[in-house]
């Protein structure tokens, strides 16, 4: 059953009458994994393939949406690169081999990660039963003039139509990733303000956009456009449930992993104003997984499981082999992770740092947008490669930085501001401090070390584990733009990889399990719990 209702229109909503025309919406965005989270137990393309034909059956009309970022990164995207992802993807249908003229995605900033090469994108869309829509990107030219990357299920926009409705749907996607073969327009609400109008001249009666940018930029696009502006946006990126009422617009996302959809009807009323009312759906245990669905993700597992024992591990271990297991949960959820000090956070962060201890190494932080778990890990789940791999898809380069104080509270100020759980908030180690959610800040810095806390020092020097898309200006760097390579110490660990180090510590338990807890390192003033900052 649906656990949350709400309901938006741009006027108030007419009486019931036989003149209203409407369609629905099913939406879901970033989902990375194709077997689900919590053991199987939540999401899932199986679900969501089950959860369509349900709403389909009420509504042959129904739009089903993917806001972006699907192809990596996961365990099995280090292998297959997005292809069991789209083999999953093209199952939603429901109808073989047809094409599906009512799937549409968008790229999200994922779809185009290393190792995502144009031959790579371009492969993945020819193969793709489903339109992705561009709305923002413009891709290199080859020597003919043309688009380095095109097919027939690529556009900027489309029109189709549900129950008689004439719906257009275009595309925005965040500019954060930007390989040499595209470019991504970042005037967000002048192109929105053009594909809009594009679509309008058409003869669209709805306007959809589909989008991957943070919760702001969206809202700033309704706020800028009004009237001018798409009728609803369903989006992704921000990895949590949200919706928000701009002006009558709304702006609605579901949370990642399929962990909910987004189930929308969108009418016409009497007087051709759009009513869009929605919901979220749980798709757990109550939604059953689709049994050919859920054959072909069990087959592309067992691929994973033989390709990791003959060849990630030749003559070595492979995937069901006992490891290290946990002794506590885990909490690697994103409302975890990415809004408070987390036992997984405080674990990765301490190895992190350990990495560096020959190189004097005092603290560590850790985006958690580079822990990508999105769930946690019940007592005696077992750390093999597979699960570090979910863990750390991105393998997290480390650097050892040299920051005084002025800069460490620079670092921790961007991290706490914006407090919705981002992936820029930071795990850490060798360090405390107060978070105030109210004003948004981070004070009482303090160092933790063997004889207790010390206060951080503003001139003092401190060396600095950090994950190197945090210094790497080539990317967005989460914005930690005062951060850059020119910080970076002689070290002959400079870039090692977070995920080996972890693979080396479970090695050198010899099969004791392991328990990280809470130390308060990051003690939320308003939230209980301990808290290693000294009282004042």
């Amino acid at each position: 059953m649906p656990f949350f209702l709400s309901a938006c229109t741009e006027e108030k909503a007419a009486p019931a009458a036989q003149t209203i025309r409407q369609f629905t919406v099913m939406s879901v965005n970033d989902v990375y994994r194709i077997a689900g989270i919590e053991q199987g137990q939540i999401g899932s393309m199986a679900r969501i393939r089950s959860l369509r034909r349900q709403l389909q059956e009420k509504d042959p009309g129904l739009i089903l949406i993917n806001a972006g970022d699907f192809l990596l990164p996961s365990s099995l995207s280090l292998v297959f690169k997005g292809e069991q992802m789209v083999d999953s993807m093209n199952m939603l249908n429901g109808k073989g081999p047809a094409f599906d003229d009512r799937f549409f995605v968008t790229f999200g900033n994922h779809e185009l990660d290393p190792p995502m090469s144009s031959a790579l994108l371009q492969e993945r869309i020819e193969n793709s039963r489903f339109t992705w829509l561009g709305g923002n990107m413009e891709w290199k030219k080859d020597q003919n003039d043309q688009d380095i990357i095109q097919a027939p299920n690529l556009l900027p926009y489309k029109i189709i139509e549900a129950n008689g409705i004439k719906v257009g749907l275009f595309s925005l996607t965040i500019d954060s990733q930007q390989p040499q073969y595209v470019h991504i327009d970042n005037n967000y609400a002048e192109r929105a303000k053009k594909l809009t109008r594009e679509l309008r001249n058409l003869g669209a009666e709805v306007v959809i956009a589909v989008t991957h940018l943070f919760d702001y930029q969206d809202r700033r696009i309704l706020e800028k456009l009004g009237a001018r502006g798409p009728d609803v946006i369903f989006g992704g990126h921000d990895h949590f449930r949200l919706n928000l009422n701009v002006g009558g617009r709304m702006v609605i996302k579901a949370d990642a992993e399929a962990e909910t959809a987004t189930v929308a009807t969108i009418s016409i009323d009497p007087s051709d104003k759009v009513v869009t009312n929605f919901y979220y759906q749980k798709l757990d245990s109550h939604i059953p997984q689709d049994s050919d669905t859920l054959a072909l993700v069990a087959n592309w597992l067992e691929k994973f499981k033989t390709h990791n024992c003959q060849k990630r591990n030749p003559g070595g271990t492979c995937l069901d082999e006992n490891r290290p297991a946990t002794d506590v949960i885990l909490a690697g959820k994103q409302q975890d992770i990415r809004l408070y000090e987390s036992n997984l956070g405080n674990w990765l962060a301490d190895i992190a740092k350990d990495s560096f201890a020959e190189d004097g190494a005092e603290i560590a932080l850790l985006n958690s947008g580079s822990i990508r778990l999105n769930q946690n890990l019940p007592i005696g789940s077992i750390l093999n490669d597979f699960t570090i791999g979910e863990m750390l898809p991105f393998g997290s380069s480390l650097k050892l930085l040299r920051l005084n104080g002025y800069q460490l509270q620079a670092v921790l100020n961007h991290s706490v501001s914006d407090w919705k759980g981002h992936g820029k908030w930071l795990q850490i180690s060798g360090l405390a401090f107060i978070h105030d959610p109210k004003t948004e800040t981070a004070r009482n810095l303090h160092l933790l070390t063997k004889d207790g806390p010390k206060p951080i020092m503003p001139e003092q020097k401190y060396k600095v584990v950090i994950g190197d898309y945090m210094v790497d200006p080539q990317n967005d760097q989460d914005g930690y733009v005062m951060l850059n390579p020119g910080q970076e110490m002689t070290s002959p660990r400079q870039g090692i990889l977070l995920e080996d180090q972890v693979k080396a510590h479970l090695k050198s338990l010899n099969g004791q399990n392991i328990a990280p807890g809470l130390e308060g390192r990051i003690c939320n003033a308003e939230r209980p719990g301990p808290c290693q900052v000294p009282a004042p």
